[in-house]
């Protein structure tokens, strides 16, 4: 079933019990604030292009874009929103997301079984609920199978339709016969995958998704390998029909070997990368490859029980060197949380604090959840950073972040192009 978010969505609001709840989802109409003059002002602001917080900064808002930013504070009783008690931060951005995700538990329960437009509609209120997070922006990285439904979810957000935040979408994960589970799409040899990355493609792919690797097992030299999947002669024509198509290739790859193939491969960014050896950051660097690991996921939430994760330290203890050594080296990395497959009652910025205790500087985290994002996903032109000319992507927490990165999961603001979708201050 195809299911086009701009047509049959609009059917579902107007004759189905769903209407109700789907139409509070709607974004703002044309006619929203977004295009009218905004002033905020913010006790502290870090823009995004600094190591410090600047303090009583004003920012103007015309048309959806930031037009000013200063010191020069609008008065109180100006009709500004007031975030004078607050640091505001430009919109978070996850490069790894999972809105169409289905966990255990909801496989077991049949969810793999519902109507494509179920499951869009699930999808539709975990994209709104990462917005509430402050998360302006995100790459979802496979929809499991459920046709084009991310990219007509993507488009309705962008044309105003729904609300949620700005989407790079993948459609289908690529993978191989014998390992396309889960909604996975399955090419063998170079012409069949460069034609699967043409039908992604057709689909409205931003990015096209590889997954490298099928399980992962740690050696006893203190290593994580895998078995591969794509030969590196089918991982080369992926990335060459991508690229050819000005689409990049984003590799699920865990352990040396997968690492070593994508890298060798040319892929844009690689994902999890729970060991990555000497040699292929090297090269990551060298070619400007991105690193989007996912620390939380695999160091916390993978783990049932606090005896459990005890248990597994060696394992962390590879992820988290691995982590570092990409940092010492000056690999490219970007946030990526893969949520989804923990559970979206979290809040991706759940991971910026271990981000930090594992190597990071507050403003290294920062950086890696807003502009260094936002040049992964070729969209520092308009995100990314707080200054004129770019979208007025901004969010506040209650607190200083440099001193305490727990603030981000207490997102109490939320602006995005200009749009104000979560206010604890009212104008």
């Amino acid at each position: 079933m195809i299911f086009t978010v701009t047509a049959n969505l609009r059917s579902l609001i107007l004759v189905t019990s769903l209407g109700a709840a789907l139409l509070a989802l709607q974004a703002p109409g044309p006619g929203n604030a977004s295009q009218q003059k905004i002033d905020v002002r913010c006790g502290a602001m870090w823009d995004g292009r600094t190591d410090q917080l600047q303090h009583d900064v004003g920012v103007t808002v015309e048309g959806g874009r930031v037009t000013a930013v200063g010191v020069n504070l609008p008065k109180r009783d100006s009709g500004a929103i007031d975030l004078t008690g607050q640091t505001c931060l430009p919109g978070l951005i996850d490069t790894h997301t999972h809105v169409f995700a289905l966990r255990d538990a909801e496989i077991q329960q049949g969810a793999e079984n519902e109507s494509v437009a179920a499951r869009t509609i699930r999808a539709i209120t975990l994209a709104r609920k990462a917005l509430d997070y402050g998360f302006t922006s995100i790459r979802d990285l496979h929809n499991r199978g459920v046709d084009a439904a991310d990219a007509d979810l993507s488009r309705a957000i962008a044309r105003g339709v729904l609300t949620g935040p700005r989407m790079q979408v993948a459609t289908s994960g690529l993978s191989v016969s014998g390992a396309a589970s889960g909604g996975l799409q399955a090419c063998d040899g170079p012409d069949e995958c460069r034609r699967a990355v043409r039908q992604a493609v057709a689909r409205g792919a931003n990015w096209i998704k590889v997954f490298a690797d099928r399980g992962v097992r740690r050696l006893p030299e203190g290593i994580f390998d895998d078995r591969p999947t794509f030969t590196l002669e089918e991982l080369q024509a992926i990335v060459d029909e991508a690229h050819r198509l000005d689409r990049r290739v984003a590799a699920h790859a865990s352990g040396k070997t997968s690492v070593h193939t994508a890298v060798q491969a040319g892929v844009d960014s690689v994902e999890h990368g729970m060991y990555i050896a000497p040699d292929d950051l090297d090269a990551m660097r060298a070619k400007g490859m991105w690193y989007v690991p996912s620390l939380y996921l695999m160091t916390k939430a993978v783990f049932r029980s606090a005896e459990e994760e005890a248990q597994s330290q060696a394992g962390i203890d590879i992820i988290v060197e691995t982590f570092r050594r990409a940092l010492h080296e000056g690999v490219k990395i970007a946030f990526g949380s893969d949520a989804g497959a923990f559970d979206w009652n979290t809040t991706p910025a759940i991971q910026l604090p271990l981000m930090v205790k594992d190597g990071m500087t507050p403003a290294q985290a920062l950086r890696s959840a807003t502009v260094l994002a936002a040049e992964l996903l070729q969209t520092h032109r308009d995100v990314g950073t707080i200054e004129p000319g770019k979208f007025a992507d901004i969010i506040a927490v209650p607190g200083d972040p440099f001193t305490d990165m727990t603030l981000l999961q207490k997102v109490s603001f939320v602006m995005k192009g200009g749009v104000v979708y979560r206010s604890a201050s009212p104008r």
